[in-house]
């Protein structure tokens, strides 16, 4: 598990106005320690696409909530909980020692703009991003970041098997530069974990090239799958669409 690594899900997207952020995973440990070591960012956009646990887990552990120069604005989805309300939760007894309503930092809780039903896009530090609900067992959402270089859609927690919903997607993601997706599953391993909400790869494969994007990323590996064993997957997946590989702990994208 050395080369994929095996950090719970956190993307970012650095501007020179401002960081964005999706979810906060144990990955986002890694970008704490790049921003408190001399990275002179001090706004940030955290966008959280559902609230299980492996996705907001590392939030605590980010230690620019705690520093009062920075500037954190949370979007949640409309169709969940208000994001406040589970991170008082989560930075609370038994789970941790500080209130959430104590860090210094200033944090802004926002709803995504429009209806679970009809997103709306909006604009942070000139970058364009819209939202798309997606099949998870609770309220999930997919982004797609538009930039002057490219565009990149992540979905890291997705189940096909909904038509309406698989439809809707692949228009969401048509075009993309960069598609992250779901591939947790094995075609084998996928009936017994059906409605669990993630996909395999083959479906992720299927969505990449109904959607006409140009590169592939598979990811949310199941935690037990080898580096070998993720290797062969993306083997498997390039006999199909060649431009594929798998996310790995700490990589960069460039669009």
């Amino acid at each position: 598990h050395i080369r994929h690594g095996s950090d719970t899900s956190c993307f970012s997207l650095e501007t020179p106005q401002g960081l964005l952020v999706v979810d906060a995973g144990t990955g986002i440990t890694r970008l704490s320690d790049r921003l408190i070591l001399g990275k002179s960012i001090s706004d940030m956009t955290l966008f959280f696409t559902h609230w299980h646990l492996d996705h907001v887990m590392g939030l605590p552990c980010f230690a620019p909530i705690y520093q009062r120069k920075f500037n954190l604005d949370i979007f949640s989805s409309v169709a969940g909980p208000e994001a406040r309300n589970v991170l008082a939760r989560l930075f609370g007894p038994p789970f941790w020692p500080v209130p959430i309503d104590e860090c210094n930092a200033r944090i802004r809780y926002k709803l995504l703009p429009g209806t679970f039903e009809k997103p709306c896009a909006l604009r942070r530090y000139g970058v364009k991003i819209t939202w798309c609900p997606i099949r998870h067992p609770q309220p999930c959402v997919a982004y797609r970041f538009e930039t002057e270089r490219g565009s990149m859609v992540i979905a890291t927690d997705r189940e096909h098997g909904n038509p309406d919903l698989d439809r809707r997607f692949i228009k969401f993601a048509a075009g993309a530069d960069v598609l992250v997706a779901d591939a947790q599953y094995l075609p084998a391993e996928y009936p017994s974990h059906a409605g669990w909400g993630h996909s395999t790869w083959p479906e992720a494969v299927r969505t990449a090239q109904a959607a006409g994007v140009k590169r592939l990323i598979l990811t949310h590996h199941d935690r037990l799958r080898t580096d070998a064993q993720i290797d062969g997957i993306v083997r498997a997946a390039r006999h199909v669409f060649p431009k594929c590989e798998a996310a790995r702990q700490g990589m960069t994208i460039d669009l």
